[in-house]
């Protein structure tokens, strides 16, 4: 613990210091360890600046943590109001057309895998990206503090070796600065943080620590929560450890591995030349089928009303193209759940 406030003491100097250079700063939030532990330092030692927590909702994130960070995300609106300071809350989504149903099921797009990481950037990234931008071109002195440490992985060692100061991020595709203020803190400091601190927004950190608890099973700093579709990791061991123990995870889990090996079958798939492409019409049909079953069996919506009614145009359209009666499209089983719900 001894380690962990000097640790502390750097990182507050530097949020204080960074405050007295800009006007806004914004700290993107997953709901994840990391990035609580940067929100709550800025809310304890920010006092002028204005603070913007984003949140990228992609529509698909893991039913714990997402029921978690929307908890926190309203606790810091009520911390806002009462208090009077200047904090916002963004919760931004895709864009309908663009969200993980509207691209598998309306336009085909096969399940993402290593080779084709279509999702990041079109669910989480791009949505966060716009938000930044806008908040940024009001003001430039705007600035991004990170939930990024260097002790992640040998890769994230690597990328921030050169980073100026130690402390200054590297930031792609956005006319903006980041910091990482926890850049040399351990897992262990940020748990130590975590369990020893009381948040600004509310009592404890408990109920995350309960969540990690239940998806790393023995060893907690081997979570990674993304999106319960993922499909891109070999083996989601998070979501498997939340399926052992919660109804709702397993169902997904079950899904997702059937959605990845659907996907891969070249039944399924449009062929260009002898490369697999989109998914076919039939492919996509059974999909939707399959989610309808799923929302039935856990009493989750998983697929909007808007996004249906986009996930309907783009069938009908390729139904057409396909064969200019769409007879088959009228008559198939997947088409009448679609127009029934």
């Amino acid at each position: 613990m001894s380690e962990l406030v000097s640790k502390l003491e750097n990182t507050v100097q530097l949020i204080r210091e960074l405050e007295k250079r800009y006007k806004n700063i914004i700290v993107p939030y997953s709901g994840g360890k990391d990035s609580t532990v940067v929100l709550d330092l800025c809310l304890k030692h920010v006092e002028e600046s204005s603070i913007h927590v984003i949140y990228a909702d992609t529509l698909v994130e893991i039913p714990l943590l997402h029921k978690h960070t929307l908890k926190v995300l309203n606790d810091v609106r009520k911390l806002s109001k009462r208090r009077g300071v200047d904090v916002n809350v963004h919760i931004v989504e895709p864009r309908p057309e663009s969200t993980f149903w509207s691209l598998v099921i309306g336009k085909g797009y096969p399940a993402p895998n290593y080779r084709f990481r279509w999702c990041m950037d079109r669910l989480k990234l791009k949505p966060m990206r716009v938000k930044i931008e806008r908040i940024s071109s009001c003001d430039p002195k705007s600035i991004l503090l990170l939930g990024i440490r260097r002790d992640e992985s040998r890769k994230r060692r690597m990328s921030t070796k050169k980073w100026v100061n130690g402390y200054e991020a590297g930031i792609t595709r956005m006319n903006i600065k980041g910091y990482a203020p926890l850049i040399y803190w351990s897992a262990e400091d940020v748990w130590d943080y975590l369990m020893n601190t009381k948040p600004e927004w509310g009592k404890s950190n408990r109920e995350l620590v309960r969540i990690y608890e239940l998806g790393g099973k023995d060893n907690i700093n081997n979570v990674r929560f993304g999106c319960w579709v993922c499909t891109v990791v070999t083996k989601d061991t998070t979501l498997q450890n939340l399926a052992a123990r919660n109804k709702i995870c397993r169902a997904l889990l079950e899904f997702k591995k059937w959605l990845k090996e659907f996907s891969a079958n070249p039944k399924n798939r449009i062929f260009k030349g002898r490369v697999p492409r989109s998914l076919t019409l039939n492919a996509r049909l059974e999909i939707y089928q399959g989610v309808k079953c799923l929302e039935e069996k856990i009493g989750v919506r998983l697929i909007s009303s808007l996004e249906e009614k986009i996930i309907y145009t783009y069938l009908e359209k390729t139904a057409h193209r396909n064969s200019p009666s769409g007879s088959y499209f009228a008559a198939s089983p997947g088409f009448s759940l679609m127009r029934s719900s």
